[in-house]
């Protein structure tokens, strides 16, 4: 004849499988907070390369005299960040960009921002020994009326930059746009942080509102061995 379960085995299995159950359900909870941590890590590392990534890009096409060295920290660097670069007609205080090139040619004027009133317009003068670079400042950016063409290219719509001086420079010139832009690391209103990109409003004469280009970042860290990223 089967014995029946006493009330104090049957407390006892309840506690065994409570703790079985409690120790399960905290190994769940560890892996899965792990599962968090490497995924939250791994999320960082994209995102640091992919900032490195854009501050080289940036970077590689920056001179040194183009690095605004008062302003930059282990948090955050500022240049003359190139927005514009190529060929154009100079006349007086007015520079026209160039037409586009021929079929099968590559553009002879490449422009990654529209150009702005308070951008640097470096302009390369050939005649001097040595060459050197001189340096106007935008005041006035209008669609071109009359674009400069050299011969064998077709016309094609264009800029004039209206400028703060005229240039004794060559008629036809290689010239560079540049515009005043910060990289810095910040933390946003969701306590993560990000690498975020401001530009200078030549107007307000301050930097425009951030825009985050990477992130979620590892905490900046004054550190260098615990920051998620450094200049």
């Amino acid at each position: 004849m089967r014995r029946a379960v006493t009330l104090v085995e049957l407390l006892v299995t309840l506690v065994v499988f409570g703790l079985v159950l409690g120790l399960i359900t905290h190994t769940l909870l560890f892996h899965q907070r792990l599962q968090r941590r490497l995924q939250a890590a791994n999320a960082a590392s994209r995102a640091a390369g992919q900032a490195t990534t854009i501050l080289a890009a940036t970077l590689a096409d920056v001179a040194r005299s183009d690095l605004v060295t008062n302003w930059s920290s282990d948090s955050a660097v500022e240049v003359m960040a190139p927005v514009g670069v190529g060929v154009a007609c100079v006349a007086g205080n007015e520079l026209r960009t160039a037409a586009s090139a021929t079929e099968g040619e590559p553009p002879l004027v490449v422009f990654t921002a529209t150009p702005e009133p308070g951008d640097r317009l470096m302009v390369f003068d050939d005649r001097p020994r040595p060459p050197l670079w001189r340096a106007r400042t935008v005041v006035e950016v209008a669609p071109a009326v009359q674009p400069c063409a050299p011969t064998g290219l077709r016309a094609a719509p264009g800029f004039t930059l209206r400028l703060d001086s005229a240039l004794d420079a060559s008629p036809i010139v290689a010239f560079r746009l540049l515009r005043r832009t910060r990289y810095d690391l910040y933390r946003s209103g969701d306590r993560l942080w990000y690498l975020g990109m401001r530009e200078w409003n030549a107007q307000a004469r301050a930097f425009n509102g951030v825009q985050p280009v990477a992130g979620p970042l590892q905490a900046y860290s004054m550190l260098v061995e615990s920051t998620g990223l450094s200049f």
